[in-house]
């Protein structure tokens, strides 16, 4: 048999004879409740998960409203309010650089 020297013998090695005795209760312990009759609803479980830091919120990009002045286009009103013609166009639905003087256009920030 190999076994490394101190520990206890696996159960293997032990005789039969050698084996602790389990006592059997014919009674469950007090607090158990038989299985039959536990009960599979709650009605006041409730759980809460925190984490230790909370995600941060990514704010949305601000807009502003601009109203299109004769002379203007989408590159000159992209550059005085810090946005880009692309993102003008997505905001506003705009398919091409083509504005008309009155209209009113959502300018997002960067």
């Amino acid at each position: 048999k190999w076994r490394r020297s101190g520990g206890s013998p696996s159960p293997h090695e032990i005789g039969s004879d050698q084996l602790p005795e389990i006592a059997l209760n014919d009674q469950p312990p007090q607090n158990s409740v038989p299985l039959a009759t536990r009960s599979t609803t709650s009605t006041n479980r409730s759980v809460s998960i925190t984490s230790a830091k909370p995600a941060p919120v990514k704010a949305k990009p601000s807009s502003t409203r601009y109203v299109i002045k004769k002379g203007d286009s989408l590159s000159s009103i992209a550059s005085r309010n810090g946005s880009s013609v692309s993102a003008i166009q997505r905001a506003n639905g705009i398919k091409g650089t083509l504005i008309h003087p009155g209209k009113v256009l959502s300018i997002p920030r960067r």
